[in-house]
């Protein structure tokens, strides 16, 4: 069985240690609660093209189910067999 771990990552408050870690059994999911959480910070900090392909070098990107940041957020999954 497959599992899909995000972790969130407050680089403000807490450091590079992970701030919390959420677990889905659907990669779908796991991407789309990545994109929820990316947006909300991406709506904080006022970017008007959250998905613009020439973001890279930038204070904020998205790779989809990959990871996703934002100047002081940073989203990963894992995926990991059990």
């Amino acid at each position: 069985m497959k599992i899909y771990i995000l972790t969130i990552v407050d680089l403000e408050n807490v450091g590079f240690n992970p701030k919390d870690v959420e677990v889905f059994t659907d990669s779908t999911k796991a991407n789309e609660r990545m994109k929820e959480l990316y947006l909300e910070q991406c709506k904080k900090y006022g970017i008007a093209e959250p998905f613009n392909e020439g973001a890279m070098g930038c204070d904020y990107g998205y790779g989809e189910g990959s990871y996703a940041y934002t100047t002081d957020h940073y989203f990963d999954i894992f995926e990991k067999e059990i």
